[in-house]
Formats: structure tokens, sequence, C-alpha cells
């Protein structure tokens, strides 16, 4: 369908935007663009993996794992965490980086993926919720003029519709097979993707 492949390629919107004013970007911006480029690559594998039909969930909990790090550290360089926020960041990522790897050599008795997911993605919820907080009180200018308004925004938007999408496979064997679910997952996720690069786009044009 149309809406998977423009969900695809948006990711390209906003490392276009990222490239074309590279020598106006200020330095935090840089660093996101540089995340961006490692973006684009995950979704290359992922992509690639899943045209084979080979499940490529193990990729999208490795990116999590280092979307959570390395926000954790842009948010509090730029003093859009608190001190507790940043920490439980650092200590949720590491734990889960120990877990994704360890999976691969031990079988968990509990339900891995469900844990996984659902600790991720509300953490990385209260994350951005946490720094458009201190965006709103802090930010002497119009909140939407800063660049970190529209990443964290477009987190919190992303995050919340995925949520469901992704934790429910975790619950239901086989759900993939549920047609029904199969193409809410696609439109639900493709919707996500392509508003994340939207807003990702547009905070790479703000000063």
């Amino acid at each position: 369908m149309i809406i998977q492949y423009l969900s695809i390629y948006s990711i390209l919107i906003p490392l276009f935007v990222g490239v074309l004013r590279f020598k106006v970007l200020l330095k935090h911006q840089k660093y996101f663009l540089a995340f961006l480029s490692f973006s684009v690559i995950v979704e290359i594998i992922s992509n690639i993996i899943s045209h084979y039909q080979i499940n490529n969930f193990f990729v999208f909990k490795f990116f999590l794992i280092i979307d959570l790090l390395f926000f954790t550290y842009l948010f509090a360089k730029n003093k859009l965490s608190y001190s507790w926020s940043t920490n439980f960041g650092i200590l949720l990522g590491s734990i889960l980086a120990i877990l994704y790897f360890a999976n691969f050599f031990i079988y968990y008795e509990f339900n891995f993926s469900l844990l996984f997911f659902t600790s991720a993605i509300l953490f990385l919820i209260i994350q951005s919720g946490i720094a458009n907080l201190i965006i709103f009180k802090t930010f002497e200018f119009l909140p939407y003029k800063s660049s970190f308004f529209w990443i964290a925004s477009a987190r919190i938007l992303y995050y919340l519709f995925i949520l469901f999408i992704f934790v429910y496979p975790s619950i239901v064997r086989d759900s993939f097979n549920i047609k029904i679910f199969d193409y809410a997952f696609m439109l639900i996720n493709a919707f996500a993707n392509i508003s994340l690069n939207l807003f990702y786009s547009k905070s790479l044009l703000c000063k």
C-alpha cells in the first residue's frame, strides 16, 4: 500500500532538511541529525529483514534502547530533565540492554517482550512529557519556537500511538495472523511514523 511506502520513506524528510540546513543548525540539532542518520540505517536493516518475512521486532528493541539512552543524554545535557528521570533513564536503558543481549542466550520464563515494550515506551512518553513541562516553565519565548518542543511532542505522540500495537502482540500469540490487527498495525504504525518525521523536520527548521 502507498501509505506503507510513505511511512518508510518519510524518515528521509528530516534527514534531508537537516543536511540542507547543516551549517545553521545548533549544536544539539547536529547531534539529533546524527541520531536520525542512525535511524535511517536501522530502518533499512529492518525493512530488509521484513522483506524476507522474518520478525524484525529484535531490531526495533535494539533501536528503542539506543533511542532511550540517546534522548536521556540529550535532554539531560540541555537541562530538559530532572536528575531522577536522567538516572532512571540510564538505569532502565542499561537493564534493558543487558536483558536484550542475554535473551539471545537465555530463555526467560516471564514475558520478556511485554516487559520490554511496556517499560521502554512508557518511560519514553514520560521522558518527553517532562521535557515539554520544563520548556513551558522555563523558556521565555513561545514554546513552539523551540526545536526541543517539536522533538518532545513528536515522541509523545509517536509512542502513544504505537504503545498498543507493540504491547498487544506480546500478550496475544499469532496476533499478526488476525487480519484486523495486521491491518491496524500497518495503519497505526504508518501514521505514527509519518507524524514523527514531520515533527522532527519542523524541529530542524527552528533556530
